[in-house]
């Protein structure tokens, strides 16, 4: 699995950070995390996200080692295997598909500190319809949100200097991303996260 984000090097000097990861590693430590959740007895991470949320804004800086990387892995995806190879491959896709954005939506709004509440807003609550291959929708959900949870928990780690490196890198990969008068929006967000995902996930 990949290491957390804050253990990267920041190069202040050049304002890069050497992480580069594979969509695989964000959903194997999607899995991790959905692993520490169905652990911790909360309920079903669809419906607990939001509760896990608040606890890393509650706990502050410190939130990403509740997920530590290295955890057990819940291998969902591979029970799809038994009933043809077709459906394991689909599975997986959309599993990295998910993971990757959600990871990267939690690692840009961590990074600036953003409230739980706003972030909740990016759950996916809803199971999306998959009409060739149903439980996809929910293989979709889960690997999001775990994934979301996770980068928001590395995010809030970072420092305030290796916070500047990431924000000056990201606007160095396609100019300025403008905030409104009222403060960051979902849009600012959507643009940070594909940017960060360009540079950082494979």
């Amino acid at each position: 699995m990949p290491n957390r984000l804050k253990d990267a090097f920041f190069d202040p000097t050049s304002h890069t950070i050497h992480w580069v990861h594979t969509a695989a590693e964000i959903v194997e430590a999607a899995e991790a995390t959905m692993t520490i959740i169905a652990s911790s007895g909360t309920g079903p991470i669809a419906t607990t996200v939001g509760h896990w949320l608040h606890k890393l804004e509650a706990i502050g800086g410190a939130g990403g080692a509740v997920f530590a990387w290295g955890v057990g892995i819940t291998a969902m995806i591979a029970e799809f295997a038994v009933i043809g190879m077709g459906y394991y491959e689909a599975a997986e896709e959309i599993a990295e598909r998910a993971s990757v954005r959600g990871y990267s939506y939690g690692v840009v709004m961590g990074a600036m500190r953003e409230r739980a509440s706003f972030v909740d807003s990016f759950i996916m609550k809803y199971t999306p319809r998959n009409d060739f291959f149903p439980a996809g929708g929910k293989v979709e959900q889960d690997h999001f949100n775990a994934a979301l949870l996770r980068g928001y928990a590395e995010g809030r780690e970072l420092s305030s200097d290796q916070t500047r490196v990431l924000w000056t890198e990201l606007a160095r990969a396609g100019g300025a991303i403008d905030i409104p008068d009222a403060g960051p929006d979902r849009n600012f967000y959507i643009e940070a996260a594909g940017r960060f995902r360009s540079l950082h996930i494979l």
